[in-house]
């Protein structure tokens, strides 16, 4: 990536050493979702829970009802 790029993207820094030294070396600016921490006030930019407010989104146009263990993986 060039330095005028800006990643945002699940990166797992801690565990991707060779991606992160590539990514430093570039002067890339990278966001890394997971490293959001899940408090309240970050509720919005966090990924994690993002995916169960699309599903709360996606049920209030479809047109019929969710069963009980319905989860965001399902979208």
């Amino acid at each position: 990536m060039s330095p005028e790029k800006t990643l945002i993207a699940f990166f797992y820094p801690a565990a991707n050493n060779e991606l992160l030294k590539r990514a430093l070396h570039s002067g890339a600016n990278i966001s890394a979702i997971d490293m959001v921490p899940r408090i309240s006030r970050a509720q919005k930019m966090n990924g994690k829970d993002r995916g169960y407010r699309a599903v709360i989104e996606a049920s209030a146009n479809f047109r019929c009802f969710f069963t009980g263990q319905i989860t965001a993986r399902y979208f």
